[in-house]
């Protein structure tokens, strides 16, 4: 006899990968959190993760009825990743069967940005507003919307996108095929870079001693 229900909640970005068991009330369960690995090893952390949260669920009779995954790209109208710039090795890489197949239940996979504003829509900040726009600032710069209650993905999937943006013809090229974009100016890499170049020229005392 089962005591309740569970689901998986995955937030694969550019920095840290975080996998979250929850119970039918979204009270958090147990959670495994790294920071992202490199290609060779990211299948094994992320495939062995989700099997040990399933575990746990399984040991606590729950029934575990699905897996939502949020990953930092481009997830088209199919649900399938197309691009990833901030963690390039999952462009194509096959996410939901390979977890479906380590968890044992479905999943389903949409942007980060996205995802994050749904769910502050259904359960946080935006509950009850017909009408949001979402910005994440971390290893890039995500963005999503809400219209008329909705979450909005537009023709291909990408709408509310920020980090792309053109911000200036003629800035530097970093992460992007577009010179000087949003994601360049404002991401977590591109304060840092900038944070360097400051420190460098010796034009911040304090910054250069804590660097």
């Amino acid at each position: 006899m089962t005591r309740g229900r569970a689901t998986i909640g995955v937030d694969i970005g550019g920095t840290k990968t975080l996998l979250a068991l929850f119970d039918e009330k979204f009270r958090l369960l147990d959670h495994i959190k790294e920071r992202t690995p490199a290609r060779e090893k990211f299948e094994e952390f992320l495939l062995s993760s989700a099997a040990k949260l399933a575990r746990r669920a399984e040991r606590e009779a729950r029934e575990l009825v699905g897996v939502g995954v949020g990953c930092a790209g481009t997830v088209d109208l199919r649900g399938e990743l197309t691009a990833s710039p901030n963690v390039p090795f999952l462009a194509g890489y096959p996410l939901r069967s390979k977890l479906a197949k380590a968890a044992g239940a479905g999943v389903t996979l949409g942007n980060d940005a996205q995802l994050g504003l749904y769910g502050e829509h259904r359960l946080g900040a935006a509950v009850g507003l017909r009408h949001v726009i979402g910005a994440f600032l971390g290893t890039g710069v995500g963005g999503a919307l809400i219209v008329d209650g909705e979450l909005y993905r537009g023709a291909g999937g990408a709408a509310g996108e920020l980090g792309h943006f053109l911000v200036s013809p003629l800035g530097r090229l970093a992460g992007s095929e577009r010179k000087a974009t949003l994601d360049d100016l404002v991401s977590r890499p591109g304060i840092a870079g900038e944070a360097a170049a400051i420190a460098s020229r010796r034009e911040a005392p304090g910054l250069e001693r804590l660097a």
